[in-house]
């Protein structure tokens, strides 16, 4: 998507622009040299696209990772400053905040090529299906994200707010580079369980950004220890609810089974499902087959659908359960959410819960009279309702 790759540049070079104009300002301020500034905007600029061009060089693929090309600007910035005998941490704490200036930008940009994408939320941004021709998921086409990206980009601008106010109240040198380290370090943590996407590395559950980020915060307080950085006590906070949360999800049997319903990895699995489903269905009414197929993903979630009702007025509907034990009604409304959003139902989506923990997602037409299985649909009210996305999914609509 061309357009998309042009978007995304043009971010890029504001974000670039605006960073080198924070750095110079600080610097004018803290009276640091100009000269040496503009070295670590360009070695930082040199950094950025040799790391982007090895990378393509390597994997085949054009791939930007925001915690490698931090990792390798910081270490181009060391260098310059060791190679020009300047003080380290007072021009790092101005190239950490100009880094962050940069991701502000970036991440507009990746919300505008729909790269870093949110999971499938009641409401968010969408994309609509020309984004197919970069890579997007097919199966989260014109379905409601978090827009994920768009949180993150003002969450780095809150971050970089407090180093620069760090550098202008004349904080100790170290000061606004370990800050922002641990605060952004924390919120991608966190951000991370609300990601989307199924091409990042991930180890016992978490991603490698995740473990980056814990490994970060553990390293900025171990150099706080050591006198290396200024002292921050809210810092060792951070790493103890990191852990925790860590801890929690790992070995929490709920915490750990909710979550790995809305994996992105689960969720994709469990559109697949549902299109087969769909496609039988679509078979069993126009009589070609009766095939039933029960799809069972990774979580053991058995699911399997069909159409009734007769004449023109059929009534589509998933049945739910789980392998091995009852589903919990928490789990089953849970499952009707995402339902609703990757089928893209403009309909409220009905739950009847059944026998021994199965439970029915139905999708009543809003008209015409319902006959056969489910003419006693007068019981629908009795049972909640999960809303779906509604007009929000309609095709055509714009989605950025």
């Amino acid at each position: 998507m061309r357009n998309g790759q042009s978007a995304f540049r043009f971010f890029g070079l504001i974000g670039f622009a605006m960073a080198y104009a924070l750095a110079a300002g600080l610097a004018r301020y803290a009276g640091l040299s100009l000269w040496i500034v503009t070295a670590l905007a360009v070695s930082g600029a040199v950094a950025f696209l040799a790391l982007a061009m090895v990378t393509k060089i390597v994997t085949g693929a054009e791939s930007l990772t925001y915690y490698h090309h931090q990792t390798a600007v910081l270490l181009m910035a060391a260098l310059v400053l060791s190679g020009l005998r300047a003080p380290l941490l007072p021009y790092l704490d101005i190239a950490v905040l100009g880094i962050g200036v940069f991701l502000v930008f970036g991440r507009i940009g990746c919300l505008k090529v729909g790269c870093c994408h949110g999971l499938p939320c009641p409401r968010g941004v969408r994309y609509p299906r020309h984004y197919l021709d970069s890579g997007f998921p097919g199966h989260l086409v014109e379905v409601a994200l978090v827009p994920v990206q768009a949180v993150e980009s003002l969450g780095v601008l809150g971050i970089v707010c407090l180093g620069t106010l760090q550098v202008i109240t004349r904080r100790p040198p170290g000061s606004a580079l370990s800050s922002y380290l641990v605060a952004y370090a924390f919120l991608r943590f966190l951000l991370e369980f609300f990601r989307g996407g199924t091409d990042r590395r991930f180890l016992w559950g978490f991603s490698e950004a995740q473990w980056t980020s814990l490994a970060i915060v553990c390293a900025t307080v171990g150099l706080e220890t050591h006198g290396e950085l200024p002292f921050e006590m809210w810092h060792r906070f951070a790493v103890v609810a990191m852990a925790l949360v860590t801890i929690a999800l790992q070995f929490h049997p709920l915490l750990r089974f909710t979550r790995g319903l809305i994996d992105p990895f689960h969720i994709e699995e469990l559109a697949q499902a549902l299109e087969l489903a769909s496609d039988l269905a679509a078979e069993q009414r126009q009589g070609v087959s009766q095939t039933i197929h029960l799809a069972v993903t990774k979580m053991g979630v058995q699911i399997s659908g069909g159409c009734l009702g007769e004449g023109g007025t059929p009534v589509r509907h998933y049945t739910l359960s789980r392998a091995g034990g009852a589903m919990s009604e928490r789990t089953a409304r849970l499952l009707a959410v995402l339902v609703s959003q990757l089928t893209r139902s403009p309909y409220p989506v009905k739950i009847l819960p059944g026998r021994s923990g199965v439970y029915h997602l139905v999708f009543p037409m809003i008209e015409g009279p319902m006959s056969g299985a489910l003419s006693r649909a007068h019981r629908y009210s009795s049972f909640p309702e999960v809303s779906g996305p509604g007009a929000l999914n309609r095709p055509g609509d714009s989605a950025v």
